[in-house]
């Protein structure tokens, strides 16, 4: 792989220092700048055999890595879920809502709840204008405007928009 850069080169080099040997090179088919207070701009091969590639962490092939929960069962992909899964177990809810107190298992949840005492809905009905802190509640809220009524009662086969009204 072949990258191109520019050393720019200001002020004059120091006598005390030998000029290096492929400097030589470069001065000759780049010659100096007019004025002392010119950079002169010097275009310059660099070879990076060994960087074909980006580092990153490898992530392929998770859909085979499997961790699960040793409380449940529940499995998950990413060490970091697990751990954060297993709080709940523990009974640990290491984040406070500072106006509240109420405490979280996860830092998502407590920034969730910190919505309601701020009063931001930034998720807003199209057709009724009604507002929410989530836009999976939007979602939900939606079906309410729709024929749609995807959740039915076991033993009368009534119809709803929302689970929560299967009671």
């Amino acid at each position: 792989m072949s990258l191109f850069g520019f050393f720019v080169i200001t002020g004059e080099r120091s006598e005390s220092r030998p000029k290096p040997q492929h400097m030589d090179d470069i001065n000759q088919k780049h010659p100096a700048p007019a004025s002392k207070d010119e950079p002169a701009a010097i275009p310059v091969e660099k070879t990076f055999p060994a960087m074909k590639q980006p580092r990153r962490r490898k992530r392929a092939n998770r859909e085979g890595r499997s961790l699960s929960c040793d409380q449940c069962g529940k499995s998950f992909t990413q060490i970091c879920n697990l751990k954060s899964h297993q709080l709940i177990h523990a009974g640990v809810k290491p984040f406070s809502c500072d106006q509240c107190g109420k405490t979280f298992t996860q830092k998502y949840h407590l920034k969730v709840h910190q919505l309601i005492h701020s009063g931001v809905k930034p998720f807003s009905c199209g057709e009724c204008g009604k507002s929410f802190i989530q836009s999976h509640r939007l979602k939900a809220h939606q079906l309410v405007h729709s024929e749609v009524k995807p959740f039915s009662c076991d033993q009368c086969g009534k119809t709803f928009t929302q689970r929560c009204s299967l009671k």
